[in-house]
């Protein structure tokens, strides 16, 4: 509990006068040096507030009405992660400054119970990080960014007090010198010491926002570790370490924090602000490249190798999230040999992310790849299990390794790195017990050009050290097939681009690919991902049934070649969805599951199928299965929001899709399906509002005007209705127009209106019909018409019953 100030009453009281009736002071929580920090209720609205106010020791000389112009100029920054000021005034010559009560606790709060994951840690940075691009884009630099100002509330973090720093500076009298100097003789410092910026500490007027990127570092350092770089020093000492020590590497003071994580920090604390990161953008997208999850941070400026400590486990930041399976009841070998000659239980390895040591970030390609196909390699010998992408990733990113195999029922872990130099590839592997004993170890020095015997070699050293492991003997492991060199070599290009999904990146997977399927014509997994390359295109791209048709004859050759490859049942799958193929479709996904059960498109594509028949609750549980493999995707979660509401969940449906969309603020899809969900449950006034926004982000998407006109319509706003319907009939025929126009009519209560723009959409066989069910209640209104039957009947779907009617 905090202890009361001695004046609390005589300030609580001015503050009080000030405020009038308007907000009523309930509380002090304390304060530091520059403000004391009020809860208070906000009457008109009966909600809590924070007041901060600044006491006479700082007040005294700053003009109040300077202070309040330019704190209210911070009122502008409206971002879900930032704490936005609501009001501004002066008590009695006190400035103050007013801004939402947040619940949940400060970054503060949660570094004294002990450091962060690796996930954690890297959630929060992204937080701030966005918070921090969006007012350095505005020209607000916050100056004072550190743990105290960091709110963890609903999986997210809030940064408090931007521009205050800055109200600061510009209210203090210039007539006695710098604004900084003033402040300074009040015992006011621009920042806090731990967290300051070399030319904080020197005053520097031509200081900018990269003094934030050094106090972003100091932050990822102290939740890293669970305090600032140096620590247990006077003022002045930490302020001259600032000015000349090069902190510790967070990767020496803590095993498993990835080499790439810790180079990026170390770069954020460069002492030069030119050798820094020029800006949050930046950092946000080294924290979001997929060649950083690999190991390399692919910067413009030159980051120095630091020393990592050789227990360090990898991690990829796509395991934020994720759920660790259990597969326990499993022996292993103790002391190195076995206990006695009888078979054991089959061990189960892990395959951890591999680690890229190459200084070329163009090489991520191989880390993944290579750990992509021995996991697969491994999983198709006999006595050998393998534990699934998601647990594998969960085990790398785990601030404690061991702990998290045991959990996961994982014994062996593989691990290593990959360097490439001119054309020679050098893999170090290494096998090792959950307790940490190295069972084997071995590095591969071969040419580039034999990437594939390579893993082969490795998956079969790794297999003979196992199956001697539980008492079998070295058993004879299936002779890996032979692949062309520049075949495979192309193949892991377009595995890894394939990934980062987007158009471009697509169309270069696809070359790559066929490139791969020309050396090679019996590479089953090419011509898989291949099909898979081509089936999404048209999603990112708008293109036709061209790529669709390319995709099924990949597929299908795939699958002759190898019929037990997951991504092509995948495919198949998606691609029987797309033609109205339901029990075929989802055959096929739960044949790919079956062999993959990590596979979170797989797992997508199921649900999706599931969605479109009607089986909500079914869709709804998938669904809730791929986010857990696949945290990273705003899709997946947004769609889970959307099946919660159709299974009448309404409430946890809108709070799943509210946490997408803050957690994605400038992505149109995820309010897109808020603003439907909304719509279905009806609540017309916040559906339009979201979808309004999801407008401004995505205008060329007409499918949004859809929904939005039938909330809209559904509101009692037919104008507004019909000015979206005008504008999709004077659009081009495209994908997901008659379906759009199909709900504003039923919406308006022109039901055969709505049929026969369905019935044109069936007809052009619009892709609508494979994302978006008819089973809504945006189309309830049709169902009672004569025709609908057909419709459904034509669409390769029975009358599944009657469906929850519109509000």
């Amino acid at each position: 509990m905090d202890t009361p100030r001695p004046d609390t009453d005589a300030l609580t009281e001015r503050l009080q006068s000030a405020l009038g009736a308007d907000f009523r002071i309930e509380r002090e929580l304390g304060g530091g040096g520059m403000s004391r920090v009020f809860v208070a209720r906000d009457v008109a609205l009966d909600r809590a507030v924070v007041i901060k106010v600044l006491p006479d020791s700082v007040a005294e000389g700053l003009s109040a009405d300077r202070f309040r112009r330019e704190i209210t100029l911070s009122a502008g920054l409206q971002h879900p992660n930032i704490v936005p000021v609501i009001a501004g005034g002066s008590a009695e010559g006190l400035p103050y400054f007013v801004m939402p009560f947040v619940e949940g606790e400060s970054l503060r709060a949660r570094v004294t119970r002990g450091p962060l994951s690796v996930p954690d840690a890297v959630a929060t940075l992204r937080d701030v990080c966005r918070a921090l691009a969006y007012a350095h884009a505005r020209g607000i630099i916050h100056r004072d960014i550190k743990p105290d100002n960091v709110l963890l509330s609903g999986g997210a973090a809030v940064v408090a007090d931007f521009g205050v720093a800055k109200a600061l500076v510009a209210s203090a009298p210039d007539s006695e010198g710098t604004a900084a100097q003033t402040l300074t003789r009040v015992g006011m410092s621009l920042g806090t010491p731990s967290y300051m910026a070399p030319e904080q500490v020197v005053a520097d007027p031509d200081a900018d926002q990269r003094v934030d990127i050094y106090a972003l570092g100091i932050l990822a350092y102290e939740m890293l570790t669970g305090q600032p770089p140096f620590q247990g020093r006077s003022v002045s000492e930490v302020m001259s370490a600032h000015l000349t020590k090069v902190p510790e590497s967070v990767a020496v003071k803590r095993a498993g924090v990835p080499h790439a994580f810790a180079q990026l920090i170390a770069q954020c604390l460069e002492k030069d602000p030119a050798k820094r990161p020029q800006n949050a953008e930046e950092i946000l997208r080294l924290l979001e490249d997929p060649a950083v999850v690999s190991g390399a941070v692919p910067s413009l400026v030159h980051i120095p190798a630091l020393r990592v400590a050789r227990a360090a486990r990898r991690w990829k930041w796509m395991a934020g999230m994720a759920v660790l399976l259990t597969l326990g009841g499993l022996g292993w070998i103790a002391n190195g040999r076995a206990r006695s000659t009888e078979p054991t239980a089959a061990p189960v390895i892990a395959v951890l992310p591999l680690q890229l040591a190459s200084p070329d970030s163009s090489d991520a390609y191989l880390a993944q790849g290579i750990a992509d196909e021995l996991l697969n390699a491994l999983a198709r010998i006999p006595g050998v299990r393998v534990a699934s992408r998601l647990a594998a990733r969960s085990i790398a990113g785990s601030a404690s390794p061991r702990d998290a195999a045991a959990r996961a029922g994982v014994t062996l872990t593989l691990d290593g790195t990959v360097v490439r130099r001119g054309d020679r590839v050098r893999v170090s592997a290494e096998l090792a017990r959950v307790d940490g004993v190295s069972v084997w170890t071995e590095t591969y020095d071969r040419p580039a050009n034999d990437l594939y015997a390579l893993q082969g070699d490795i998956a079969s050293s790794v297999a003979a050290v196992v199956q001697a492991g539980v008492a079998r003997g070295t058993a004879e492991v299936a002779a890996t097939p032979n692949v062309d060199p520049q075949a495979y070599d192309a193949y892991l290009r377009g595995h890894y681009l394939l990934a980062r999904r987007g158009g471009a990146s697509l169309r270069e997977a696809i070359g790559l690919f066929e490139s791969a399927v020309k050396a090679d014509s019996n590479f089953a997994r090419a011509y898989a991902e291949l099909a898979q390359a081509n089936a999404v295109l048209p999603l990112y791209t708008g293109g036709g049934r061209g790529s669709l048709a390319q995709a099924e004859r990949a597929a299908a050759r795939a699958m002759q070649l190898d019929s037990s490859l997951a991504p092509a049942h995948a495919v198949m799958g998606y691609l029987h969805n797309v033609n109205w193929r339901w029990a075929e479709g989802r055959a096929s996904l739960e044949r790919a599951v079956s062999l993959d059960s990590s596979d979170a498109t797989a797992l997508q594509w199921l649900a999706e199928n599931l969605m479109m028949t009607g089986q909500f609750a079914r869709a709804r549980d998938v669904y809730a299965i791929a986010y857990k493999v696949d945290t990273e995707s705003p899709i997946i979660p947004a769609l889970l929001a959307v099946t919660q509401a159709l299974s009448g969940e309404e409430e946890l449906a809108v709070r799943t899709g509210r946490a997408v969309v803050d957690a994605n603020p400038s992505q149109a899809v995820p309010r897109f399906m808020l603003g439907t969900l909304l719509a279905y449950i009806g609540r017309y006034p916040d559906a339009i509002s979201e979808l309004r926004e999801a407008r401004k982000l995505a205008p060329s998407v007409l499918a949004v005007a859809g929904s939005l006109g039938y909330a809209l319509a559904r509101s009692g706003d037919v104008a507004g209705a019909r000015l979206q319907l005008a504008e999709l009939r004077r659009a081009p025929d495209e994908a997901g127009v008659d379906p759009a126009i199909a709900k504003i009519l039923a919406a308006m209560g022109d039901v055969d209106g709505a049929m026969a723009a369905l019935q044109r959409g069936i007809a052009s066989r619009d892709a609508f019909f494979s994302s978006e069910p008819l089973m809504t209640p945006m189309f309830a209104a049709l169902r009672s018409h004569p025709d609908f039957p057909a419709l459904l009947s034509s669409l390769g779907l029975d009358d599944m019953g009657p469906t929850r009617r519109p509000r």
